[in-house]
């Protein structure tokens, strides 16, 4: 990282906007930003942290308020950062949450929100990248490679913070080393140690409760035969409590089929005593049949007069048959002239009072009931007074009235239109009444309308802005999805590669073992290969003799050149593919490098994530965009109706003064209709009511005068068929209508009667059948079976099977069970010894990476070992810088000792002094050893977590004071430490206000302290 340009405005001590060029410091490669105490020069070093981080370091982040105490109410605080971070330039603006003076607020000030902003420099003109908070702090975070604490340890050392490590107990220097070095993943593998050895302890529990539950099922079937293991028995029983099931599975088999064997024989003898109980059961109903046969034989003798009775009924209905027809013809009559009777009546109460004394006039003195209708009262006698004549003579009148009203219905309309129009007047005033107020209120809210449409033009207006910008990151964050794709995608092939290349070495090591295994085996038997090439008589190669007295002879395993040949072939070829892989591997890594970098190390989770956050930005923009030409529009509209609604106002005010006159003249002519309307119907009364009364009148006449005709028809047609029907009963045997009506029978009585009868016949025909048949006689003269002792003999037999084949079914269930349990046992102990072994490992592991293991001697956790590894690195690398400082005197030294808050130790540092040979604690230093010491080692620090992070370059490097405490011996040495870290273009900062620096560096930066604010010059 390198910073080029800071500018502060209202921020800590400086009220105004000051603006550092870093340019010409950074070409200096070292500064000194120098000053009075308390005139901010820390405070320059802040605004870079706030403008990376949103934050100062150490404690001076709790105060929260770091706006200017001598800027004006109203200015804003900010800092506005331009650094480049990996290649890429980037101008940071960061504002801190602060209060603004308010009029209407009633404490007097409003909080304002922290916002952020970052832009990059993209083919020379700047791209705002995102503007949310949270937001900047990831893309700063993930660009530069460290968080703050990181941050801070390694780019800016605070002013007496980075002593804090040298002195810090035990529980600091873990709590610093564990957040730098983040190795707190080793504390989540002890974890899962931890855990995974418990889940190893609960499926060996599980599979011990299962064997124990199989053990007691066991027990439980097999105890009655013989003992078998107890279900708490140890593991270590086990196998014998198995070899004890299988026993009694054995004898559980043999004894089950000697007891089917005796279940089969009861089965016989319970067929034979059934067959016997059977027989005796088909005579016992032979014989019952036979004597119920006889008993309904008497029976129906003792019926047979009624079935004459029902036979003389039957005969007198068969007489009255022939004047049924009649009968039907005088009753259908008599009920229609009821009916008829009815109708009259029902008619009569219908009517009204005038009506009434119209067709038929009452006797003097009647008086009519109040609350009862008109004809309530009047008996048969008045009801035949009605006449035919009369009913008709009372319509015909009614329609004679009904079309003289029926003339006033255009004049009630008339005035009931000129009533409607009045209203539709009212109506029309009243709106227009309210239209002219309604102008005058949007006349009165037009002016606020448009300054709001006008405000919201400017915000939206502000937000289509960013359309291009928008769309640029929307194009790169495209582009980085189809990276972060296709660098998951080389990710999976590399990791392949990689197991394929761990698979090729392998092979290769392997057959490399394989050509010197059969390489050594033939140099071992080359004495008797040699052998085999010699003969008699011809010299040997080796020691020219002709004579070859004891030649060695080739054993079984004997390796021939041949064989060597193949084994050094096949290394060859595993060799080759292993080499080919490797090139594989780096070309692949290579691509996944190329990829990580233009999808900026983004997964494709995250890379879709920010694509889909880039077009809602993008969206956002448009939207805003399509929002701006609305609110032009609405504004423009706005602008035309205020001119046009002083015309409108103008119209509507003529408008109201017609509209009256006009309802004053429709007022008048209503007035003379309805006067017209009270003498003709008097003055309550209206057309309709009058009509509805007259035509009610009217429909009941017409229906009387029906329903009266009807009663006169119907009369005489019933005379006439009683005259009819009295004249034919004598000659059919019958004295009146009501001994005809006696003896008839309907159809279904009659076929009732008839099917009794016939049935009785039946009956006694089927009972001397019966009586009479041959078979049931003869059994009969039998003796009568004992059903009882037969069904005893059956009932024995039965229990008898019962009892075999129960314990039969018992003995076979009692195998089949064993069967089951012996297997799923045999299952059991398979799956619970690996289990056993796999516990005892994990419980291994975790114990040692836990510390409490007797292999752990120093009984040390693995994430404190980690931390204790890092710290001996630190030290290793502060002793580097130390050694130059100080001439050799001092240097660090890691210590396993146990301190102060250190139960499991190795986070301990003392100082080694040469000059007295002793080991000293580094509080024994005084104050300008400690500043150097404390130095090299924040130093040391920084070299680590520079590496830790990944070996990020880092241009930039801040001290902030302590070089006072220094004698000008000791501050030359520092001086060329600190002189060194500008190797490789790195610029250094410096903060003091020590006169000897200032005449060292001549790179200055002079922070000034005012009345009103301190300033920034440079000299």
């Amino acid at each position: 990282m390198r910073v080029h340009r800071l500018e502060i405005t209202a921020f800590g001590p400086f009220a105004g906007t000051e603006v550092i060029d870093f340019e010409p410091l950074n070409d200096a490669g070292i500064f000194l930003l120098t000053g009075p105490t308390g005139a901010g020069k820390t405070t320059v070093f802040d605004a870079i942290c706030f403008g990376l981080f949103g934050a100062v370091p150490g404690a001076r982040n709790g105060a929260k308020d770091l706006k200017s105490h001598h800027a004006e109410g109203t200015a804003v605080p900010s800092v506005t950062l331009e650094a480049s971070m990996r290649g890429r330039r980037f101008r940071i603006h960061r504002s801190p949450a602060w209060s603004r003076p308010s009029s209407r607020a009633r404490s007097g000030r409003v909080d304002q929100p922290a916002k952020a902003s970052v832009e990059e420099l993209v083919d020379g003109r700047w791209v705002t990248v995102c503007t949310r908070l949270d937001d900047v702090g990831l893309l700063v975070t993930r660009v530069l490679g460290m968080n703050r604490e990181q941050f801070c340890q390694v780019v800016m050392l605070p002013q007496g913070l980075f002593q804090t490590f040298l002195r810090a107990g035990a529980k600091e220097r873990h709590d610093v080393l564990e957040s730098l070095f983040e190795t707190r993943r080793f504390g989540r593998i002890e974890t899962w140690l931890t855990e995974h050895r418990r889940a190893c302890d609960r499926e060996v529990e599980a599979s011990q409760s299962s064997i124990r539950q199989l053990l007691a099922r066991a027990h439980e079937v097999a105890r009655e035969l013989q003992p078998v293991v107890e279900p708490d028995a140890e593991p270590a029983a086990y196998p014998a409590a198995r070899q004890l099931i299988a026993g009694c599975l054995d004898t559980t088999t043999a004894a089950a089929a000697s007891a089917l064997e005796l279940a089969t024989v009861a089965r016989d003898e319970l067929k034979q005593a059934q067959h016997t109980l059977d027989g005796g059961r088909d005579l016992a109903a032979l014989q019952a049949r036979h004597r119920a046969g006889r008993e309904r034989l008497r029976e129906l003798e003792a019926l047979r007069e009624v079935v004459a009775t029902r036979e003389q009924r039957i005969d007198r209905a068969q007489s009255a048959r022939s004047l049924a027809p009649l009968l039907r013809l005088v009753d259908d009559a008599d009920r229609a002239l009821g009916q008829a009777e009815d109708r009259v009546h029902a008619a009569l109460r219908h009517c009204s009072h005038s009506l009434l004394d119209e067709i038929a006039p009452a006797r003097p003195g009647r008086i009519h009931e109040t609350g009862t209708s008109a004809a309530d009262g009047w008996g048969a006698a008045r009801w035949s007074a009605v006449h035919p004549d009369a009913a008709e003579a009372a319509v015909a009148t009614r329609r004679d009235r009904l079309a003289r009203l029926e003339a006033m219905a255009d004049v009630e309309a008339a005035a009931r239109a000129l009533a409607e129009q009045v209203s539709s007047d009212d109506a029309e005033l009243a709106t227009v009444r309210a239209r002219h107020a309604t102008c005058q209120e949007l006349t009165a809210s037009l002016p606020g309308l448009l300054a709001d449409a006008e405000a919201e033009l400017r915000f939206v207006a502000e937000t289509a802005a960013l359309e291009p910008a928008a769309a640029l990151r929307l194009t790169r964050a495209e582009a980085a999805a189809v990276a972060a794709h296709e660098a998951a995608r080389l990710d999976r092939e590399l990791h392949d590669v990689t197991q394929r290349a761990v698979d090729a070495r392998d092979a290769r090591a392997r057959a490399h073992d394989r050509w010197l295994e059969l390489r050594e085996r033939r140099l071992h038997g080359m004495a008797a290969e040699l052998a085999g090439q010699l003969t008699d008589g011809v010299a040997c190669l080796v020691c020219g003799s002709s004579r070859h007295p004891a030649p060695a002879e080739q054993s079984a395993d004997q390796v021939t050149a041949e064989e060597e040949a193949v084994a050094q072939a096949e290394f060859t070829q595993a060799a080759q593919v292993y080499e080919d892989l490797r090139a594989l591997e780096a070309r692949i890594g290579s691509e996944l490098a190329s990829s990580l970098t233009r999808c900026e190390s983004l997964d494709p989770v995250a890379a879709k994530a920010a694509l889909a956050q880039t077009a809602a930005e993008l969206e956002e923009s448009r939207e805003a965009g399509r929002a701006k030409l609305r609110l032009e529009q609405q504004i423009g509209v706005l602008r035309e109706r205020r001119s046009t609604l002083k015309a409108e106002l103008d119209e509507l005010r003529v408008a109201c003064a017609l509209v009256g006159r006009r309802r004053d003249d429709h007022l008048r002519e209503l007035k003379v209709r309805r006067e017209q309307l009270v003498r003709e119907l008097g003055p309550d009364t209206s057309v309709e009511q009058a009509l509805q009364q007259l035509s009610a009148e009217l429909e009941s006449a017409a229906s009387l005068a029906v329903d009266v005709q009807a009663r006169s028809h119907w009369l005489a047609d019933a005379t006439q068929l009683h005259a009819r029907l009295t004249e034919a009963l004598s000659p059919a045997g019958f004295a009146d209508i009501e001994e005809l009506r006696a003896a008839h029978l309907t159809e279904a009585e009659l076929a009732v009667a008839s099917a009794l009868n016939r049935g009785h016949f039946d009956e006694v025909r089927d009972a001397t059948r019966v009586v009479e048949d041959r078979v049931l006689v003869a059994a009969s003269a039998q003796p009568e079976p004992v059903l009882a002792g037969l069904e005893e003999a059956v009932r024995l037999a039965e229990e008898k099977r019962l009892q075999v084949g129960a314990s039969a079914v018992a003995l076979a269930t009692r195998r089949d069970r064993l069967e089951e349990l012996l297997s799923e046992l045999d299952a059991a102990l398979a799956s619970w010894r690996p289990r056993l072994v796999r516990r005892d490992r994990a419980a291994a592991v975790a114990a040692m990476c836990a510390g409490t293991s007797a292999d752990n001697v120093t009984k040390t956790r693995l994430s404190h070992y980690v931390l204790a590894a890092r710290l001996e690195q630190v030290v290793g690398a502060a002793n580097l810088r130390l050694s130059g400082i100080c001439g050799g005197r001092y240097s660090l030294e890691h210590s396993m000792q146990r301190g102060v808050g250190d139960s499991r130790g190795g986070l301990g540092l003392v100082v080694c002094d040469t000059y007295t040979g002793q080991r000293r604690d580094p509080a024994t230093l005084s104050g300008g050893e400690t500043f150097y010491v404390s130095l090299a080692l924040a130093l040391g620090l920084a070299d680590l977590v520079r590496d830790e992070i990944g070996g990020a370059e880092l241009s930039t490097l801040f001290v902030d004071e302590g070089f006072a405490t220094l004698d000008s011996e000791t501050l030359d040495e520092v001086m060329d430490e600190v002189d060194s870290l500008r190797a490789g273009g790195r610029c250094v900062g410096l903060v003091s206000h020590l006169a000897e620096l200032r005449t060292r560096i001549p790179a200055q930066l002079d922070v000034r302290p005012g009345r009103n604010g301190s300033t920034i010059a440079a000299p």
